[in-house]
């Protein structure tokens, strides 16, 4: 009988249940092994005077008034921030990408004229606002939430790590781990692990726990196969 791979599941941390779930569905041991927490700020989001919101984080959509789900010009990074926005006003269109960098582009080619952007944000996101800017948008960018990290600590032993953000990746080898296969949510994830030295390296074609069900299986079917050669 095969013995299951343990990957620790580091987040996200506001879904770690739902990703550890899926990670069981591939076949996997999951642990569950948050690296940062989530706080909320004080700031209060308003959203008088903007004609378009931009939303790239579940934890910024949290704190984004109703009605400014229904701005005429919406644009989200995820799955979850998509639905949310469909369900407010399911007429109006809304500009949708794997990943900020991409959807950057997609608002580079859309958006032609100048927009009020609301865009609600972790303390450690300025890029996005910034780059926004840069494409002549005006972008009121309230801090929303801000990402702790938790202190060092040794981790178990795991045949893999998933990591969610570059904050997680900053926290998980800061606990100066053994070499393990490391699986990063997206490309802004696996840039912060530059120079690091996983023993190999993956990221998922979609920030969405589907994605990470189908790089676990495609990878317990060649554990299997090696354990089965080892035999």
């Amino acid at each position: 009988m095969l013995t299951r791979p343990i990957i620790l599941v580091t987040g996200p941390v506001e879904r770690l249940e739902e990703w550890c779930t899926t990670a069981e569905q591939a076949g996997w041991c999951a642990l569950p092994y948050p690296l940062v927490r989530i706080e909320p700020s004080a700031a209060v989001v308003k959203f008088d005077g903007h004609d378009a919101l931009v939303v790239t984080s579940a934890n910024a959509l949290a704190c984004v008034p109703p009605d400014a789900l229904r701005l005429p010009y919406r644009a989200c990074v995820g799955t979850r921030c998509l639905e949310a926005l469909q369900a407010a006003d399911p007429r109006g269109p809304i500009l949708h990408a794997p990943s900020s960098d991409s959807l950057l582009v997609e608002i580079s080619r859309t958006w032609v004229e100048t927009r009020r952007i609301l865009f609600p944000r972790g303390d450690l996101a300025a890029a996005v606002p910034n780059a926004l800017r840069a494409l002549c948008h005006e972008v009121d960018d309230p801090i929303v939430y801000r990402t702790v990290e938790l202190a060092p600590r040794t981790p178990p032993a795991s045949q893999a790590v998933f990591l969610a953000s570059p904050s997680a990746v900053r926290a998980w080898f800061a606990c100066e781990p053994t070499p393990r296969d490391t699986i990063a949510i997206g490309p802004t994830t696996l840039a912060a692990m530059h120079g690091r030295t996983p023993a190999a390296t993956f990221v998922l074609d979609r920030p969405e726990p589907d994605a990470l069900r189908r790089l676990l299986s495609s990878a317990l079917q060649h554990h299997g196969s090696q354990s089965q050669r080892d035999g």
